[in-house]
């Protein structure tokens, strides 16, 4: 386990002590400290921050204890949040972190371009159920130049998903969690690889581009067991992956925002490399430009694919 910065520990704290919801940070600091460190290595205090789908703002608080001038984006739609008064909670707390704290969707909070020094997409494009093509859009929109795009997500090729697949088990959502989900489903729709990751940020030609793999939710499961044996194999585990890297569970991509950057644009002419039906069933040999397919922009966004919170 890694030694702790001192001073993003002591907000820790301080924060936690103050969260509603008891054990929600609990065995979460290493997620924390290791996209802070990335924030603070590269920004002064005062710099601003955005988080696009925040959740309840525990990353947020810590961040803006640091003296970070922090703005959060969150519809609080998840089916937790909507229990009882948990909306109002999160939002007092927010207040009383001095965040500014939007409850609404990405589209409807109206966010100013070229504005903030990072931008923070964490536990977000692994919800999303279509493209996130038009979500970083937004989010490196709202960076100035310069300004760092840091993304979390899960490594679809994790270990434990390896030896799922081994043993003949699903690497993908409990499916009984699926079936008796009730309400909008919010969860994990579809996680991606190192690889794929930076093929898909390749395309926003981000400056200084970088994907790592850490071991967050590895990290956070021995901490809340108790059971020597557990943990033991969860030892193993990190000792593996610290063998082979593509073995851990978490990625953390960062990039900066190039000069005279453009927005990545629909491409039917690209979607037909990879869903080849569009041309094999062209009868009519339309031209591209003529081709009657939607075209989903920012300001369009389905209910499918709304920013949702983290979990």
């Amino acid at each position: 386990m890694r030694v702790k910065n001192k001073r993003i520990y002591e907000s820790f704290l301080e924060v936690s002590s103050a969260f509603p919801f008891k054990d929600y940070m609990e065995n979460n600091y290493s997620k924390y400290e290791t996209i802070i460190s990335k924030i603070i290595t590269n920004y002064p205090t005062e710099s601003k921050i955005l988080s696009i789908g925040s959740g309840p703002c525990d990353l947020e608080a810590i961040i803006s204890r640091l003296n970070y001038d922090v703005t959060a984006v969150d519809d609080l739609s998840d089916q937790w949040h909507l229990i009882g008064k948990n909306q109002s909670r999160i939002q007092k707390f927010a207040r009383e972190m001095d965040i500014n704290f939007k409850m609404q969707s990405l589209e409807d909070a109206q966010l100013n371009n070229n504005y903030y020094d990072v931008v923070l997409l964490i536990d977000i494009i692994e919800h999303l159920h279509g493209s996130p093509r038009d979500l970083i859009n937004s989010a490196v929109s709202a960076l100035k130049q310069g300004g760092l795009l840091i993304i979390e997500t899960p490594n679809s090729l994790n270990l434990k998903n390896r030896i799922n697949v081994l043993l003949g088990k699903s690497n993908q959502v409990d499916a009984n969690f699926i079936f008796w989900n009730v309400g909008d489903y919010r969860s994990h729709f579809r996680e991606y690889t190192n690889s794929e990751l930076f093929n898909i940020l390749n395309n926003y030609k981000l400056v200084d581009l970088n994907i790592e793999t850490v071991n967050m939710q590895t990290e956070i499961a021995y901490l809340s067991i108790d059971k020597m044996m557990d943990k033991i194999v969860i030892l193993l585990y990190m000792t593996l992956s610290g063998i082979y890297p593509s073995f851990k569970d978490t990625l953390i991509a960062s990039g900066k925002k190039p000069k005279d950057w453009k927005p990545v644009i629909t491409s039917v002419k690209k979607f037909q490399n990879y869903y080849r039906l569009v041309k094999l069933y062209d009868l009519d040999k339309i031209p591209e430009d003529n081709l009657n397919l939607p075209s989903i922009t920012s300001k369009e966004l389905s209910s499918d694919e709304r920013v949702y919170g983290r979990i």
